[in-house]
């Protein structure tokens, strides 16, 4: 799976910046970007690999979220989706 980009992740700030990274969830394994700071269009280029046994589902969850490191770690969802 490669996570490319986010155009216009809404913010929620007085300075209408974020600071974005993704989180890509295949059952109980997850995997995360770098945060992109100061920005609403992250650009993130990363690859991640998932191994499942053969023959096996899972749901794929992808959340956008917002470091918000002002608050102590709280960390805002700002998207996300799943895949089935």
């Amino acid at each position: 799976m490669k996570l490319v980009t986010k155009k216009s992740a809404s913010a929620n700030t007085t300075n209408d910046t974020t600071d974005p990274f993704a989180c890509v969830s295949i059952g109980e394994l997850t995997r995360r970007t770098k945060t992109v700071y100061n920005t609403t269009s992250p650009v993130w280029e990363t690859g991640f690999e998932f191994f499942l046994p053969h023959g096996k589902t899972e749901t794929v969850l992808l959340e956008v979220r917002d470091n918000d490191t002002q608050l102590m770690g709280d960390e805002e969802v700002i998207c996300s989706a799943t895949l089935d």
